[in-house]
């Protein structure tokens, strides 16, 4: 008889998973902690000491520049255990599930997750931002939208990197390219998430881009990335079928 799993006791395995990854990792924790706690003492210092404070400048500062691409680096080779996502499936599949079961059931972890961290540190990182002495509820909720479209966005876009035979190095070579790349006076910008994503924060503004459509374009990246992942995990498959028989 097949073992058939619902949704949230499959979830819960992976996410055990993924926790135990980064225990095995003695920086793991100390890693994802290190950078959340980074982007609440960047917001609060640029509250603080900076001549001209800006909430939108210390929202960029910590929480987008550095803080949500490198959470985002983190959590995908902890969800996917390292491995490229076809064999991150394949780990699961002994549970009777199909491939493409476990590799949904991957992406939604993965995607969930993304958005619920970097969706609640943007939150944080607002309130932090404003201080006490204001009532930051409504910036708090855009931050934590766009945070966790932007968390989504870049989980597709590591998720691309680790499709190859070396995922690691292909999700760091990404990384690379996300902060090297991108200009806010180019097309360039559009090839990667990390200037749309501060388009979305106020600062800098894209000169050739409005906030609509780059809302547009992380979503874009979300489903773009799902789709060629899929169509490499189908390639895969059936490679592996050919010559199997």
């Amino acid at each position: 008889m097949r073992f058939k799993c619902s949704l949230p006791p499959m979830i819960n395995v992976l996410l055990k998973l993924a926790a135990a990854r980064l225990l095995k990792k003695n920086y793991g924790w100390l890693t994802l902690t290190g950078w959340a706690s980074f982007s609440l003492a960047s917001a609060w210092y640029s509250t603080h000491w900076n001549s001209s404070p800006a909430v939108e400048r210390a929202l960029v500062a910590g929480y987008a520049t550095l803080a949500v691409p490198f959470l985002e680096w983190e959590m995908t080779k902890a969800i996917l255990v390292e491995k490229n996502v076809m064999q991150a499936a394949h780990t699961i599949t002994c549970w009777g599930l199909i491939p493409l079961e476990a590799y949904f059931y991957h992406l939604c972890l993965l995607f969930g997750a993304s958005s619920l961290v970097c969706g609640g540190l943007g939150a944080l990182t607002c309130y932090v931002a404003h201080g006490l002495s204001t009532s930051p509820l409504g910036d708090m909720l855009t931050t934590a939208r766009v945070g966790a479209l932007a968390g989504a966005s870049y989980a597709a876009y590591f998720l691309i990197g680790s499709t190859g035979k070396r995922p690691a190095l292909g999700q760091t070579l990404l990384l690379f390219i996300d902060w090297f790349l991108p200009s806010t006076t180019g097309l360039r910008a559009a090839i990667t998430p990390r200037a749309h994503f501060h388009n979305l924060l106020g600062v800098p503004p894209l000169s050739f881009c409005s906030q609509p459509a780059s809302t547009v374009v992380l979503t874009l990246w979300i489903g773009g990335g799902t789709l060629f992942t899929l169509l490499r995990f189908c390639c895969s498959r059936s490679s592996n079928a050919t010559r199997t028989d």
